[in-house]
């Protein structure tokens, strides 16, 4: 445990911080996405992974993690469509673990 950890103690959750490097909306590099049905037919998510439309475009649309429903935002970009899940480490401290989903 750090100096600061003891001073002010643990987070239980990841850091604020971590949330605010990310964009709000999606980002998708690739002008042949139009629709959710594009993004399910090509980038079949992994079990346990869903998308969610949020808006009107494609923009708008979230990969949510089913079994607790946390949402995240996302980037396509040369067949590559990717997101970072929060984790603990084995020291307590938070890190990342990025899911990739290749086109198919």
């Amino acid at each position: 445990m750090g100096f600061l950890d003891k001073l002010f103690g643990k987070k239980s959750g990841p850091p604020s911080s971590f949330r605010d490097r990310y964009p709000e909306r999606s980002i998708v590099g690739e002008p042949d996405l139009k629709t959710l049905a594009d993004l399910e037919r090509h980038y079949p998510l992994p079990e346990g992974y869903a998308y969610r439309q949020k808006g009107q475009t494609v923009r708008d649309i979230a990969v949510v993690r089913q079994d607790d429903g946390t949402e995240f935002v996302f980037l396509v970009e040369e067949g590559i469509l990717a997101f970072d899940v929060p984790r603990r480490r084995e020291d307590g401290s938070w890190g990342k673990r990025t899911v990739e989903v290749l086109r198919r």
